[in-house]
């Protein structure tokens, strides 16, 4: 709706963060807040400009490209990362070198290049599914889950391995987001209605949904 969007466009001046007025203006796709964004990446804070080169992807203008491009070098990583991401979506490579960057001080980090990984996960090359699938393996719980979700459209056995043995972890937050997600993202209709056994309430809502979005 256009006029919703001048309407947020008129609250980026109001007081206090305006970075959720500015996911909203990205998600709009409308080409006239591309001005509006333009004004604002003067803005000191970081969180702002990268929320604003996010937009600007997704708005995906002439106009909106052509302001992304500096923003790979600008002082921030933050900014320079969502910037680089956005470019993805135009298929431009210029910011490529900030992901080699980002993967280059991530070093051994697995939560650096689960960052690296969710930044880079607009363009799923070969080399970005290699990062995701050496993730799968990482000590830290969340880490496997949010790994797993990201390769699900690509390799939905590998993700589903992953949501399974987590299924069996020792905590019981890990237990239930792990059956939520192999519900939400899986397409094997056995495995789906084994869900409805879940002792949580939420697997088994999803399980059912993703069957009937499945059967339709």
């Amino acid at each position: 709706d256009p006029e919703a969007a001048k309407a947020l466009i008129k609250d980026l001046d109001a007081p206090g963060s305006p970075v959720r007025t500015i996911q909203a203006l990205g998600e709009s796709r409308q080409a006239d807040a591309v001005p509006a964004l333009a004004a604002k990446l003067e803005d000191p804070r970081s969180e702002v400009r990268g929320a604003i080169a996010e937009a600007l992807g997704l708005i995906g203008t002439a106009e909106a490209h052509r302001l992304l491009k500096p923003l790979v070098t600008d002082p921030s990583m933050h900014v320079r990362v969502k910037a680089a991401a956005a470019l993805r979506r135009f298929n431009d490579p210029t910011g490529e070198p900030v992901f080699k960057e980002l993967l280059d001080a991530a070093g051994t980090s697995t939560r650096s290049r689960l960052v690296a990984a969710e930044a880079m996960a607009g363009r799923p090359d070969e080399d970005w599914k290699a990062l995701v699938t050496g993730l799968l393996d990482a000590e830290e719980p969340d880490v496997r889950l949010t790994a797993a979700e990201l390769i699900a459209p690509h390799d939905p056995e590998a993700a589903q391995r992953t949501f399974r043995a987590l299924r069996e972890h020792a905590n019981p937050s890990v237990r239930e987001e792990a059956g939520r997600q192999a519900a939400a993202l899986g397409n094997d209709l056995t495995a789906l209605r084994a869900l409805f056994r879940s002792p949580d309430s939420l697997t088994r809502v999803a399980a059912a949904g993703r069957i009937l979005a499945l059967t339709r």
